[in-house]
Order: structure tokens, then sequence, then C-alpha cells
């Protein structure tokens, strides 16, 4: 078994020394995480001994087909055994993995047919226990009004406590929408609280604003710079425990979507759009009325389905009479069921003026019955989908 170490001074040496009394060839010493990282892409090595570690420098590890064993870290990062700064205990905890390791290979072995790729990074079982359900508002560019609509329906949805995010990596507007004045970003703070393996058990209520009338506030990046910030596999974890605190949370990620590569070259940048739109268990795909915006939606819903993603589309600043005709252009797209939120600039421009959600300003207005009508919608689709019945 070929062994990687990142270790420094004295432990590193009694580390190598108990090495040599085994089987194992350390295949190299390396000095920093780069060379690590490295030495594992290139296939050199089984396991990875480091005390230098973090959930998103894990993950790496783990797609490199690596085991790992962290030392001195959390336990809450991913590594697959953790040690003391002691030789023996790193020693036995590189054991440990060997016989995992061995014992998944055997298992490969004998089930090659139904083997799925990836399930020794999953055994922490963080699917299970899924209390609240997720809905992705995802849109076209060209500013459909996707921030918006997220805000107004978590003022519709208010009897559900839900929590709203702002997971808009590109132009998060939410804070400003809807006059928070947050200067830090909770998404980013929850997100460290990961990386690092603290967890944020604790943490979730300290970082959220509560809103009139009635739900949470998750706020986002206060500049699209610092996208970097938020790793993909932090996210992926953040939007499965978020779910233990609310029935219901309603996301804002950034337009549109790379189709998928076939070199398996994913932008990083859509790391966040990405993982929420495969966590979500409903996706909202917002597109404005009019010829740009059909247009954009269209060629936004064949890269959903390239991507494997089923979504419910709404169409925006939409006069009645224009209906018919989007109605008609978009089931030859296989969309045969839209929601429809209609043109009403003032009111709109009201609501951002005020910080405040249209449903609030005006609750008789026929917009505010356009998005009633959409939240009821998604929360029956979701009932549906995901059998949360308790989520009435």
């Amino acid at each position: 078994m070929q062994i990687l170490l990142l270790l420094r001074g004295e432990l590193e040496i009694a580390t190598l020394q108990a090495c040599e009394q085994t089987s194992w060839h350390v295949a190299r010493r390396c000095s920093d995480p780069a060379e690590l990282l490295a030495a594992a892409q290139a296939g050199i090595g089984d396991v990875a001994v480091a005390d230098e570690l973090d959930l998103s420098f894990v993950a790496a590890l783990h797609q490199a087909g690596v085991r790992v064993v962290g030392v001195g870290v959390s336990a809450n990062i991913g590594a697959d055994a953790v040690a003391s700064p002691h030789a023996a205990e790193i020693i036995s905890c590189i054991s440990t993995v060997q016989v995992a390791l061995e014992n998944h290979r055997q298992l490969a072995e004998n089930t090659a047919a139904t083997h799925t790729p990836g399930t020794a990074d999953t055994e922490n079982g963080q699917n299970s226990g899924r209390r609240g359900v997720l809905c992705a508002i995802w849109g076209t560019g060209g500013a459909p009004g996707r921030s918006c609509l997220t805000r107004d329906l978590g003022a519709a949805s208010a009897s559900r406590d839900p929590i709203v995010i702002d997971a808009d990596t590109c132009n998060p507007s939410l804070a400003q929408l809807l006059h928070t004045g947050q200067e830090t970003s909770a998404i980013v703070a929850l997100a460290r609280k990961i990386e690092t393996g603290e967890g944020i058990t604790g943490q979730v209520d300290k970082n959220l604003v509560r809103l009139r009338p009635g739900f949470r506030f998750l706020s986002g990046l206060n500049t699209g710079a610092r996208w970097r910030e938020l790793p993909e596999a932090v996210l992926e974890r953040l939007w499965e425990e978020l779910r233990n605190y609310s029935r219901l949370l309603i996301a804002d990620c950034a337009a549109g979507l790379e189709p998928p590569s076939e070199y398996d070259v994913v932008p990083e940048h859509e790391a966040a759009t990405r993982t929420l739109l495969e966590a979500a268990d409903m996706r909202i795909l917002v597109g404005k009325a009019g010829p740009v915006g059909i247009r954009r939606m269209i060629a936004q819903a064949q890269i959903a389905r390239d991507h494997g993603l089923d979504f419910y589309p709404v169409v925006t600043h939409v006069a009645e009479k224009e209906k018919r005709e989007i109605r008609t252009l978009l089931e030859k797209y296989d969309m045969p069921e839209v929601g429809w939120v209609r043109r009403d600039g003032a009111r709109f421009r009201e609501a951002e003026t005020q910080g405040l959600p249209v449903p609030v300003l005006y609750p008789r207005a026929p917009v505010t019955g356009d998005i009633r009508r959409l939240a009821k919608t998604i929360m029956a689709s979701l009932e549906k989908e995901t059998g949360h019945k308790n989520a009435q």
C-alpha cells in the first residue's frame, strides 16, 4: 500500500520510521497541500496522511481516489480516520483504513455490475433524517425578476416559517432588496464552520435575520467576487444541513448554467448554482415575457434537461394578452404547465424602495394573487414529490 505523508518535524520522522516496520511504502513526503493533492491526482498513493486538512481538501483527495487519515483535525471534515499526533495512533488508523479499502475493493470486484462509484465517500448518511424541503429559484439572464420572486415567495409562504437563502454568487441582491443593511455574509460564516469541521449546530439562528411577515433570511455574498469562499464540497453539506432548521427552504441562485462538458470540466464559479439545483426538491425556472426572454428561457430549459434536472417554468412581467401565445410556444418545447407573474412595475419598484415584499405592501393586489398561487403550486408539488405531508 502506497502512503502519502504531509506531516511536520519529529512527528513525520516517527511516522516514517513506524511505516518502515510494515509492508507499506511511503511513496512521497509532501511539503505542502498542493504537492499532496498533485501526488494523489497522479495516482501515486492509496492513503494520504496529513495534518493540514479541511472539508474541501478532503473532498478533493477523495475525488483523486485516495483515502484520508487526518492528524489532529476535526472529525467532521470527512476524513476516513482521525488520529491524534502520535505515530502509534497514526499507524493504527492507517491499518483501519487499509482494511476498509481492501473490503471496498473486494466488494467492487464481487458486485461490479451493481456498484455505484463514490459510495465510500457517503458513508456518513448525510441524506438520512431529511426534514425540510428545498426549492431553488433559478432562471435566465436578463433580469427576469428571480430575486424579487424569491423574496415574495418567502412572504407568501410565511405560515411555514421558511428560510430564504441568497445563494447567488454572481449578482447577490436579496440583502439590498430586503434592506437588511448587512455588511457581512452569513452564508460565508456558516460555510467556514463546515469547512473547518466545527459544524453549524448552534450557529444557524445567530446568522438568520427574521423579517416581516414571518420568514427568516440567510444573507449571501456581499459581492460576487467572493464566490471562492463557497467551495463545492462545503455547499453540498450546507444545503443538506439547513434542512434541519426549517420545513421549507427557498433559495435564490445565479442565473444560467453552462451545458454539460464532455471533458467533465465544471466552472468553479457555478458551484453554488449547480449544487443547489442538484440538491433541490423543486426548481423554478424564471423567464421574462418577450421575445428575448422567452428565447433565453427555452435555451436554459434545454440545458437543464441536459443536466438531468426537471423544473417548473414561471414567466414574469407578463401581460394577460401575451399568455396564450407564450403558452403555445412553450408547449412546443415540452413545457405544458407554466406559472405566471403579471407585469406590475410600479408595485415592484415601490417594494424595492421600501425594502418589503410585494405581498406585504400590497396584500390585495392582483400580482400578490399570482405570487400566492405560485407558492401553493410549489408546496403541492413538493408534498407530492417528497411525501412531506407535515409541510402543511
